[in-house]
């Protein structure tokens, strides 16, 4: 069962490196064991088909052809890459399952050469695939329209080639593919940090002589620092056992779906690539609220009369927030209704 409807990337479950995935030439590397995670038990072809599948309903096209190649890949293992039982009817309709998956996804994705391609394989393993006839026509009408938009000028004036606006992109991920790898990585425990700038992090005690509120001069404040440039620190044992306590019985029977705010219209929503619940506590729910708000007031030296209140998140089994934007834009509406400019999360 899939918690809370959540399709995991390939990586996050099972070791295989994305990079091999996408080059034919690593051969038997593409078995390599990611260092971070290992399996007594690997999926087979079908495991990946179905969370490919899933996927596939969610709208989640990108992982959707990332299983479905996976499955492509692990289906010809299983079949010891014979080429005779790969016209094994069992096989070829296999096959067939999930070329018309990545033909589709494909497609979603603005990928429209990868989508033919995948569309003229179908049918070569079943001609009378009345769908994929269909689609083979609409791709090939489709790279036409936009090959033409994109040499509008090209043999009139002999200028080079107009990018045209409406032009299909032939690819939204790549700019996005570093920025989810780290993200799908960090998820999983990994440090991405480079040992050159990991070397130079340490852990001290700060130096509370110099701040300026006298409540936490006698403290002793336990500091591991995160990265340098720019200057990230965790502050450890920062909370007692019983202060969590009491804000966990607190925000629990106040937990609700956590929301997103709508780019467009500034409303807030529910989003699938948000999957939590949160609860909001102030200075005036208990005094351990309001004593751990002074206590960041202490050491940070940042002010809390126009801060948030006390967030509490749940993420549950399989929760998550995907990579996003976590300060306002001035484009955004309502972005700075408030005074707060400052944002501590």
């Amino acid at each position: 069962m899939l918690a809370n409807g959540v399709i995991p990337s390939i990586k996050n479950q099972h070791p295989i490196d994305l990079k091999l995935i996408h080059d034919e030439n690593d051969g038997d590397d593409v078995n390599a064991i990611d260092s971070a995670t290992k399996l007594t038990m690997p999926l087979t072809a079908n495991d990946c088909y179905e969370l490919g599948r899933q996927a596939y309903h969610q709208k989640d096209y990108h992982h959707t052809v990332l299983w479905m190649k996976e499955s492509l890949r692990r289906l010809d293992e299983e079949y010891n890459n014979d080429l005779s039982s790969k016209n094994d009817d069992k096989s070829r309709n296999d096959r067939v399952n999930i070329i018309e998956h990545l033909a589709f996804a494909s497609y979603q994705l603005g990928s429209l050469q990868e989508a033919y391609e995948y569309t003229v394989d179908l049918l070569e393993l079943n001609p009378n695939h009345e769908r994929a006839k269909g689609n083979l026509e609409f791709f090939n009408n489709e790279l036409n329209i936009s090959n033409r938009l994109r040499r509008i000028r090209k043999g009139d004036t002999n200028d080079p080639d107009v990018p045209d606006e409406n032009a299909i992109n032939e690819s939204k991920w790549p700019l996005e593919e570093n920025e989810r790898d780290t993200y799908e990585a960090l998820c999983r425990g990994e440090n991405r940090i480079h040992e050159s700038i990991r070397s130079k992090l340490k852990c001290y005690y700060l130096d509370t002589s110099k701040l300026a509120n006298k409540f936490v001069r006698l403290w002793r404040i336990k500091v591991e620092e995160a990265y340098k440039r720019p200057n990230i620190v965790l502050f450890i044992d920062f909370m007692s056992d019983y202060e969590i306590d009491v804000v966990k019985r607190l925000a629990e029977p106040r937990l609700k779906r956590a929301t997103v705010q709508n780019y467009f219209t500034g409303q807030l929503e529910t989003a699938k690539y948000r999957i939590s619940k949160s609860a909001w506590l102030t200075n005036r729910d208990h005094e351990v609220v309001y004593r751990i708000s002074r206590r960041i007031d202490a050491i940070t030296g940042l002010e809390m009369d126009t801060a948030e209140e006390l967030q509490v998140v749940n993420y549950g089994i399989g929760g998550h927030y995907e990579p996003h934007y976590d300060f306002a834009r001035r484009e955004e509406p309502r972005a700075f209704d408030s005074l707060g400019k400052l944002f501590l999360v």
